[in-house]
């Protein structure tokens, strides 16, 4: 009923986080498919709900300074944390359909996606890049089809 206690634990950072996974164009695509199986009839899980645990995630992991290699290599710190929090709701999503986990499920998945991302980061976030290319592989193929 009320919003803001769900922001509780990211401040608005979990809000940010949310619209960048919707809206950028390097996201969009993954984030619909995350979506597309939150509404699952089986598999369905509260997908904004499930953004602010990813959001949680990330900012525990960079206050376990797990980022830091990757911030100072990059010399960028938001761009970095909005890439792991992308990867990480990724992660859960592969593991989601993969296993075919249901609402039931919830918690055990957190643990276990926290448990990886945290050991994975580099691997968290370039798996996340990797799939993205892909994609936009898969989408330029499509549109030589079409056009061709």
């Amino acid at each position: 009923n009320d919003p803001a206690t769900d922001l509780r634990g990211t401040g608005l950072l979990g809000l940010l986080h949310l619209l960048y996974f919707i809206l950028d164009s390097s996201t969009a695509a993954t984030a619909k498919k995350v979506y597309q199986i939150s509404q699952d009839e089986i598999q369905n899980f509260p997908f904004c709900l499930m953004s602010i645990s990813m959001t949680r995630i990330a900012l525990e992991v960079l206050r376990e300074e797990l980022l830091n290699k990757e911030c100072n290599q990059r010399n960028q710190v938001m761009l970095v944390v909005n890439e792991f929090y992308a990867g990480t709701f990724f992660h859960l999503y592969q593991t989601w359909k993969k296993y075919h986990k249901t609402i039931i499920d919830t918690g055990y998945v957190i643990k276990a996606v926290t448990d990886y991302v945290k050991k994975n980061v580099k691997t968290v976030i370039q798996s996340m890049k990797e799939f993205q290319d892909q994609e936009e592989t898969k989408s330029g193929v499509m549109a030589l089809h079409i056009n061709g």
